[in-house]
């Protein structure tokens, strides 16, 4: 998978103040590749969680640009992958 999509996806992160559902906002649509943003509607794993969710999403404050980058490359470095 490409960094920069593996990027925007975890940019996109978001968890409901309310019930503290995960979610990610972002639509990635390119070429050969298809992630739609997983948002909050209906019923999930058996709680409510519609659009007041969205009202309530909340990006992570180590959900950084930073900071993810930071882990992309430890994640290399412990499963020997070269970047």
């Amino acid at each position: 998978m490409r960094e920069d999509i593996l990027l925007r996806k975890m940019l996109g992160r978001r968890v409901c103040g309310e019930c503290g559902v995960s979610w990610n906002i972002e639509n990635v649509d390119e070429p050969g590749i298809f992630m739609p943003p997983l948002l909050p509607t209906g019923l999930h794993n058996g709680q409510s969680c519609g659009p007041h969710c969205m009202e309530k999403l909340q990006q992570r404050m180590d959900d950084t640009e930073d900071v993810i980058k930071h882990r992309q490359v430890g994640c290399c470095v412990t499963l020997g992958m070269s970047r």
